[in-house]
């Protein structure tokens, strides 16, 4: 029997319903018929530990081909973290506006980021 793996074990498939991508609305299709959601599909946030020191830009986007985000535009921090250079402690980065509106950048290494305010800042490893 097939199966599908989720983080409660492996589910049965058993060919009831034949489920396709969500449409543009976040509306799932069942059995190929698209029907009215009045909850559409949101991504899901990240938990991001809020005990940490923050800067906060007006957007944080992800950076391509890597596990880092960075903070763009009008960047700030009152939290004591480097204004210029290398980052050293785990950190978050804000967003004022869209999605993601945070991140929180940690590993074990020598740093975990790059500041260049007020233009930007960057971290390593985020989620």
């Amino acid at each position: 029997m097939r199966g599908i793996v989720t983080a409660l074990g492996a589910l049965p498939i058993i060919g009831l319903l034949t489920l396709a991508a969500p449409a543009a609305n976040g509306t799932p299709a069942i059995d190929g018929q698209q029907h009215a959601n009045p909850h559409p599909v949101q991504p899901a946030a990240a938990q991001v530990r809020q005990d940490l020191p923050a800067y906060t830009c007006d957007t944080v986007e992800r950076i391509r081909g890597t596990d880092g985000y960075a903070g763009l535009g009008r960047c700030t921090t009152s939290d004591n973290l480097p204004q210029q250079g290398r980052i050293t402690v785990s950190f978050i980065i804000r967003a004022r506006q869209g999605y993601p509106s945070a991140v929180s950048c940690s590993v074990a290494s020598i740093f975990r980021g790059y500041a260049y305010l007020p233009e930007a800042v960057e971290g390593e490893y985020c989620r």
